[in-house]
């Protein structure tokens, strides 16, 4: 594994000072609300925190097939583009884990494979996160859980009562606000 400091310099960024700040955050255990403009660099904010706390529970023991994050969205499109976002830092930051995306579009073959092996970050719909909890082995599947980013929140809080099923669990709720940066 290296850093997402040492990827982002192969790439030439730098990160903006919020995500920094947001690594820092999730690192030391903090659940909080992100509200940035669009296209300024929230879902890596997020992701680098995140991906660096797995790293670090997969050298304490964590399973690979263990479900790490949950990212739940209510526009399928920005899933995949999560999806996309989530894959490059994971190849970038040379990690062994995988994501998957499960919404209402995702074939009945790609659900059975994320029925016998997790993904470490799983990005979905409320729709699909739904049916998710309504099977009876849900509980065991979210034993290793560690964080719920609820994307669009704003979108979601109609549904959002569901969230908050365990007191260790870090929350991360991800608003764009439409300005310029």
């Amino acid at each position: 594994m290296r850093s997402s400091e040492e990827w982002f310099r192969e790439l030439g960024w730098s990160a903006f000072p919020f995500q920094n700040q947001c690594k820092s955050l999730i690192v030391s255990g903090e659940s909080g609300l992100l509200n940035a403009p669009t296209g300024s660099g929230k879902t890596y904010a997020l992701l680098l925190g995140i991906l660096e706390m797995y790293a670090q529970a997969r050298s304490l023991g964590l399973e690979r097939d263990s479900l790490f994050a949950i990212w739940i969205t209510p526009i399928r499109a920005l899933a995949e583009e999560i999806r996309l976002a989530t894959e490059r830092a994971i190849a970038g930051m040379q990690l062994d884990a995988r994501v998957a995306v499960r919404t209402g579009d995702t074939d009945a073959a790609a659900k059975a494979k994320m029925d016998k092996q997790l993904p470490a970050i799983l990005i979905t719909t409320p729709e699909s996160m739904h049916l998710f909890l309504g099977r009876k082995e849900y509980p065991k599947k979210l034993q290793h859980l560690s964080y719920f980013i609820c994307d669009e929140w704003h979108e979601l809080m109609g549904i959002v009562c569901w969230i908050v099923f365990r007191e260790d669990l870090q929350l991360v709720a991800v608003k764009s606000s439409y300005g310029s940066r």
